[in-house]
């Protein structure tokens, strides 16, 4: 995470047509994880705002002993990775959303990434009062390809109402 927040301030300071006050991040799946991460461990103001698209938000929950994130994790229990399961929650990082604008988005049938991590996560930011926007798409799967044309609008008008606040 870090080397991404890296990279994306060298950008901003680079480029004279990024405009600093107006990066966001996003990502689908791992990438929805990695989105959110970043937004929640952001203590730099690196990104304004954050899409989360079907993100795992609890390692522990997802897949089962045969999925690739347990070669590389371990398994979820005292005796291996019990430590390295909780530092890569992202439910224990929802502080640092408090400042940042949060889209949240997942299907209801989705077979990969359950359900159940974004309504962990959404439980988590209702409890310790996190403003976030949230967008559920019902009987739709991973890949949303059913819903594709709302969830872009969806997507775009998150990004515009983000931006504009500042213009």
């Amino acid at each position: 995470m870090l080397q991404g927040f890296y990279y994306s301030r060298l950008i901003q300071q680079a480029l004279p047509y990024v405009d600093a006050a107006r990066t966001a991040i996003w990502g689908w799946s791992y990438g929805g994880y990695a989105a959110g991460m970043a937004l929640a461990t952001d203590t730099d103001g690196v990104f304004k705002c954050g899409i989360s698209v079907a993100p795992v938000t609890d390692w522990a929950l997802y897949g089962n002993t045969f999925d690739l994130h347990r070669r590389f994790m371990g398994l979820p229990t005292a005796d291996d990775n019990w430590s390295g399961y909780l530092a890569a929650q992202l439910v224990t990082k929802y502080e640092g959303l408090r400042d940042k604008e949060y889209f949240l988005i997942h299907g209801t049938y989705d077979d990969n990434v359950h359900y159940q991590q974004s309504m962990l996560w959404s439980k988590v930011l209702e409890q310790n009062d996190i403003l976030f926007r949230q967008q559920s798409y019902p009987d739709q799967d991973h890949g949303l390809a059913l819903v594709r044309p709302h969830l872009y609008h969806s997507l775009e008008s998150f990004l515009d109402e983000c931006f504009i606040s500042d213009a």
